[in-house]
C-alpha cells in the first residue's frame, strides 16, 4: 500500500500546507494492494507541490548471507562472488524475480522523485544516517521558484517546464510539467 500511503499524505496532510513541503520516503519500493494506480500517483505528485525524496533500500536477503527461508536451516555462504552450496534452480528463479522487482521499484521511486523535483537515494541500511543528513542538508540549501503561467495557457492541458540558470555550479531540480487550469470563456 505504498502508493496509497503517499497519496494520502499528499491529499490529507499537505493540501492545506502553504510553503515548502517535502516527503522523505524510506522504502523497498514494492507496492502490494494499493488502490491508486502508479500513473495516477505520479500525476498527483507532479501537481502536489511537495518534493518527494525516496530512499530505497534493497530487500534481497540472499545477497547478505542471511538464512534462506526456502532451505532453512541451511546457511548460504558467499566467497567472493560464489555462493556455497550453489543455489538450486528454484532458488535461482526466486533470486532473479527479487532482482527484477528491485529494478522495477528503483524505476518507480526514481520517477516519483523526479516528477516532484525531489531526489532518489539508494542506501544501505548501514548508511541511512548519512543519507538523511544529505537530504536535510539539501533542504537547507535550496531556493524555491514559482511562476504564473500566461492566461492564454489556461486550457486544461499539460505544459512543459524548463528551468535554466547561468551558474555552472548550480544544480537544478524542477518539475518538468504543469497541468494548466481550465478557464471557460463564456459569453
Amino acid at each position: 500500500m505504498l502508493r496509497d500511503a503517499v497519496a494520502s499524505v499528499i491529499e490529507k496532510h499537505f493540501k492545506r500546507v502553504e510553503g515548502r513541503k517535502a516527503i522523505i520516503l524510506l522504502t523497498d519500493g514494492k507496492d502490494v494492494g494499493s488502490a491508486i494506480p502508479q500513473q495516477d500517483l505520479l500525476d498527483e505528485a507532479t501537481e502536489a507541490g511537495a518534493m518527494i525524496y525516496t530512499v530505497f533500500f534493497e530487500t534481497s536477503f540472499l545477497k547478505r548471507g542471511w538464512i534462506d527461508p526456502l532451505t532453512f536451516p541451511r546457511r548460504r555462504v558467499w566467497v567472493g562472488r560464489e555462493q556455497f552450496p550453489p543455489p538450486r534452480p528454484r532458488q535461482e528463479q526466486r533470486r532473479r524475480r527479487v532482482e527484477r522487482k528491485n529494478e522495477q521499484a528503483v524505476g518507480f521511486l526514481t520517477q516519483l522523485s523526479e516528477v516532484s523535483a525531489g531526489r532518489f537515494y539508494n542506501s544501505e541500511v548501514s548508511n541511512l544516517k548519512e543519507t538523511f543528513k544529505l537530504v536535510a542538508d539539501e533542504l537547507r540549501h535550496q531556493y524555491r521558484l514559482g511562476f504564473y503561467p500566461d492566461r492564454s495557457k489556461a486550457d486544461g492541458q499539460r505544459h512543459v517546464l524548463r528551468v535554466q540558470v547561468d551558474n555552472p555550479d548550480a544544480v537544478v531540480r524542477a518539475r518538468r510539467s504543469y497541468q494548466a487550469a481550465s478557464v471557460s470563456h463564456g459569453s
